[in-house]
């Protein structure tokens, strides 16, 4: 049997040197900045040619048909594995792509250590080639036999809204490790089994749109904050190492560097995993995948926990916090036959009891991941999946690091209900297994289910039962984790009820009230002594030390009723203190002794960090390390990262070795978030320093104006002051020559909402500096300013399933071009696996059987080209739209003139751009079509519903030398929906959007 698994590419891999097809490369490895982390070269552990591994997850669970076997895929040419829909398979056999010249940036010492691979392995041309994916351990090339990477299937919910099959579109597992250094807190083992996988590898059928790779900006925030994370005591997946493709370019809103990112993980299975097996109906599937977590990632059926004493009222069972485990078989049914827990209902509560605790370990330090969907949620209970996550700088509970997310869905305060929201679809997922009680296991309802009647209604009462009590479970366990964690943090031995609202919930109102740091008030907590705050004085004397370096930055609030208000609270945690740790003295006080105040400041230190991955560190490490060619940088911040409790790094010892630092970046690291850094906000797949700001107008200095150039996004205050404001002007102004955008400006008597998206300002540029070079006026006919007229209908179809697509076509033409109308048609391709691989537009519809019905239409291409001269260009054609609505997105056409002749580049603020393509003749045609979220044209939405009607132009000239050519509009329509029923709502105001 062991022979066959390894043949077939599962199983244990051979003993040996492992066997790969490396590209040639003439760069060395420079280990001078790895030698740094890798400080002891004898140290224990593995190498890699003897590190134990496994490939279990591909020899229990189905594969992808399409390649049965790793040789099937092997033997296939890597540019054939391209996006497309699998099923009955949980998996595909994918190698990741060849890289060439990789250079490894940085590794995790702590993550070596843990999968007990010696620090010295970080430093050898084996360990390079590894992280680049050009390395197959366990896999021999010549017999096509061994251990072979893949990547898994899984769909899920995104925004509350079903995305349809989505899967590890850049993601290759390599291999699965044991390590003997970390010991399984959950199971009781002396080890801990991984994962081991390569982010940013390569495109897998599991693609769709996108092109396998990532990009060292998003690869630099992974890389640290898995390792912060778990530093922080915060389940999460791990980062091993962090590598540079120096020959991949990838296109996002520009073109940027690609990167890896190798990453473990006890398992990657998430709760979409499930959620496309229940789309698909396959129930047999949903029961393979539910006893591969329970006995291979979960620990085994006795592991699982059993059913609690009371638990429809999990809050007063003493067992809550340690409920029995071992005592259940894996036969074993508990509880009242409405209400009879079998082993699946007790998988789905150990599952919502992981992720309860994880998010109240979230709430506590104030991590957002910022996109909690279903397939970014961990059947393990890890923190997974890191794109637009931050962490809390002034505590807002309405915060959201996601700027795409204007619904607020994943902001901080709504993490807990949307994993418990992810946890019911998980729920809904195994309900059938979940609902059988003790007949899960008959041979009747293996192979054909439950019978229409009393029957089903049983089962499904059942399951919305144990599903409602699992919900009092992860709400009970959720409460208890957070109030003892907000209690070692705010240095109590023991919590009290009325801590909560007391101290816990005033806090944060005052944190939110007062605009201050979320996590400096607790690290600053830390340093005082309770004999400190005796007076009244002293504790409004303290209170400074809690707020910004430029003082309180709230609006309304004066500094000495903000230095009144923290007093206060800080005299109820006075008592509190002196309640836990004092001692009474001979007059009946009650006094804490100097050694008891310095145990508790020490152990509040242990808890409160001094260093976390704050958004606007990670930005700056980003551009010294992209932009400067930086590389120790790496290492100086994942050492902070993996030390967050300490208050200095730089000569301090760590295993042995005197660490050399940076003591200037700690500081400043550890100090204060520059004003206009805090509450950044990045989209699902880029982080681009996108924020939300609050200015007065009348506080604007030149100072502040060169620190705001290149911010994307500004809300202003007062708008009727900010329009007769120079200096306000000038900033604008300034904006426009730094950078390469656009300013729209929306808004209502009280706000201004200033949108900057990219605009034509640099290639234009370029485009002019070239025509100089060659002798030629190249002021003439160049398009430095425009207006747009905005136009919404908003069309809401209540039972699709899928968020709408947008596809916008820009029109490019030059001046002396002349009027045309291009028009042309794509039929619908009859082969079903072509239709599915090119589909432009695709209809899904909710039938009462859960059934869906895919309806593709022919798409029509009608272009309408007018010279610049003219009026206005016709976005809105009258013929009948031949475009179905809401598939993944709706269809938008916008129409734009460019007023020249050369290839230009245009970047777009929006995901998923093709380059803009022109023919060089006078009347130059190009199109391009780049993606817009379901939520980008809602922000548009918001935005002219906030303008109450006011009609008047909000305006700003840019500054520039360059001739304006006639203003134009452009108008953007949402094409009609293939079917009612419909909810419609059109906009007709409509606003002249101007920079």
């Amino acid at each position: 049997m062991a022979e066959q698994l390894i043949n077939n590419g599962n199983g244990v891999a051979p003993d040996g040197d492992p066997t790969t097809s490396m590209p040639s490369t003439k760069e060395t490895l420079n280990g001078d900045s790895l030698n740094k982390q890798a400080a002891a070269a004898t140290s224990p552990g593995h190498t890699l040619s003897s590190l134990p591994k496994s490939w279990r997850f591909t020899s229990l669970l189905p594969p992808d048909p399409t390649f049965p076997t790793p040789a099937d895929s092997h033997k296939t040419p890597r540019d054939q594995i391209t996006p497309r829909q699998v099923r009955n398979g949980l998996f595909t056999w994918v190698r990741p792509e060849t890289q060439q010249d990789p250079e490894l940036l940085a590794v995790s010492p702590a993550a070596l250590r843990d999968l007990d691979i010696r620090l010295s392995e970080a430093t050898t041309d084996e360990f390079r080639q590894l992280a680049a994916g050009n390395l197959l351990l366990g896999w021999d090339e010549q017999r096509l036999e061994g251990g072979y990477p893949w990547a898994q299937l899984y769909g899920g919910f995104q925004f509350g809204q079903w995305a349809g099959q989505l899967g590890d579109g850049r993601a290759i597992s390599l291999f699965e490790t044991t390590s003997a250094t970390v010991r399984d807190p959950w199971t009781g083992r002396d080890e801990t089994k991984y994962e081991v996988q390569l982010k940013g590898a390569g495109m897998t059928p599991y693609s769709r749109f996108a092109d396998g790779k990532a990009v060292l900006r998003s690869s630099i925030r992974e890389f640290v904050v898995s390792e912060a994370l778990n530093a922080l005591g915060i389940p999460s997946t791990r980062a091993l190492a962090l590598s540079l493709l120096p020959h991949t370019k990838v296109r996002r809103e520009t073109v940027e560097p690609g990167a890896i990112v190798v990453r473990f993980a006890q398992s990657w299975v998430r709760l979409g995993n499930f959620d496309i097996l229940r789309a698909r109906g396959d129930r047999p599937m949903i029961r393979k995948l539910a006893t591969y977590v329970a006995e291979e990632v979960l620990g085994g059926w006795d592991r699982l926990p059993g059913r609690l004493s009371d638990p429809e009222n999990p809050t007063e069972a003493p067992e809550l916090r340690q409920p029995p485990r071992g005592v259940a078989g894996e036969k074993d049914v508990q509880g009242p036959s409405d209400a009879a827990e079998n082993r699946f209902a007790r998988l789905y509560r150990e599952v919502v009891r992981r992720n309860a605790l994880t998010v109240a370990k979230w709430q506590s330090y104030g991590f957002m991941n910022g996109v909690l969907n279903t397939d970014n949620t961990s059947i393990q209970g890890l923190s997974i999946d890191f794109g637009p996550f931050a962490f809390m700088d002034n505590f807002d509970p309405a915060y959201t690091p996601n700027h795409d997310d204007h619904m607020l869905r994943y902001s901080y305060r709504n993490q807990p209900t949307i994993i418990w929201w992810n946890l019911v679809r998980f729920g809904e997922a195994v309900g059938e297994l979940i609902g059988a009680g003790e007949n899960v296991d008959t041979e009747k309802f293996i192979v054909d289910g439950v019978s229409e009647g009393q029957e089903t209604d049983e089962l499904i009462s059942r399951a919305e039962k144990l599903i409602t009590q699992a919900g009092e479970e992860y709400k009970a366990l959720f409460l208890t984790e957070y109030k003892k964690l907000m209690t070692a943090r705010l240095g109590l031995r023991e919590f009290q009820e009325s801590d909560y609202q007391d101290l816990f919930s005033s806090l944060l109102d005052t944190m939110e009230a007062l605009e201050l740091d979320f996590n400096h008030f607790y690290r600053r907590l830390s340093f005082i002594k309770v004999e400190d705050l005796a007076t009244e004085e002293a504790r409004k004397e303290k209170a400074g030390v809690f707020f910004h370096k430029e003082g309180i930055s709230a609006s309304g609030v004066t500094e000495e009723e903000a230095r009144q208000r923290v007093a206060e609270w800080l005299e109820g945690w006075r008592v509190r203190v002196i309640e836990d740790w004092g001692t009474a003295a001979a007059d009946g006080e009650r006094t804490v002794e100097p050694a008891k105040e310095e145990e508790r400041m020490a152990a509040m230190k242990k808890v409160n960090p001094s260093f976390i991955p704050r958004s606007f560190i990670l930005d700056e490490v980003i551009q010294r390390v992209e932009k400067g060619g930086e590389r120790d940088v790496l290492r100086r911040v994942m050492q902070m990262a993996l030390h967050p409790f300490e208050e200095q790094w730089d000569g301090k010892e760590f295993d042995g070795v005197v660490y050399e630092g940076d003591r200037e970046e700690e500081v400043r690291w550890t100090g204060d978030v520059p004003r206009f850094q805090r509450a950044m906000q990045c989209s699902c797949s880029s982080f681009k320093n996108a924020q939300y700001l609050l200015l007065d107008p009348s506080s604007l200095s030149l100072e502040l104006i060169s620190s705001l150039i290149g911010v994307i996004t500004l809300l202003i205050l007062d708008p009727l002051e900010l329009l007769s404001n120079v200096i306000a002007h000038m900033l604008l102004g300034l904006c426009l020559l730094a950078q390469p955008f656009r300013v729209l400006i929306m808004g209502d008597t009280t706000t201004v909402m200033i949108v900057v998206i990219p605009s034509l300002r640099a290639p234009i540029d370029r485009a002019v500096d070239d025509r100089r070079k060659r002798g030629i006026d190249g002021d003439r006919g160049i398009i430095c300013r425009s207006a747009t007229r905005v136009s919404i209908k908003e069309l809401r179809e209540p039972q699709v399933v899928l968020p709408k697509r947008v596809e916008i076509q820009r029109i490019v033409t030059a001046i002396d071009g002349s009027a045309v109308i291009i028009s042309s048609r794509e039929e619908v391709l009859e082969s079903v696996l072509d239709l599915l691989r090119h589909m432009t537009e695709v209809h899904v519809v909710a039938r009462p059987n859960r059934a869906f019905d895919l309806q593709v239409l022919p798409k029509e291409h009608v272009i309408s080209l007018k010279r610049l001269d003219q009026e206005e260009i016709d976005a809105d054609p009258n013929w009948t739209t031949p475009v179905a609505v809401a598939s993944k997105k709706s269809t938008i056409r916008v129409t734009r003139d460019v007023a020249y002749l050369e290839l230009l580049s245009v970047d777009v603020h929006r995901v998923g751009m093709l380059l803009v393509v022109l023919r060089q003749r006078p009347n130059a045609i190009g199109t391009q079509e780049f993606i817009l979220r379901q939520h980008a044209f809602q922000e548009l939405d918001q935005a002219v519903l906030a303008h109450n009607g006011q009609k008047d132009a909000v305006s700003f000239s840019a500054l520039s030398d360059a001739e304006h050519v006639p203003l134009r509009h452009v108008a953007a329509v949402l094409h009609e929906p293939f079917h009612p029923p419909l909810e419609r709502r059109e906009l007709v105001d409509q606003l002249w959007l101007q920079g």
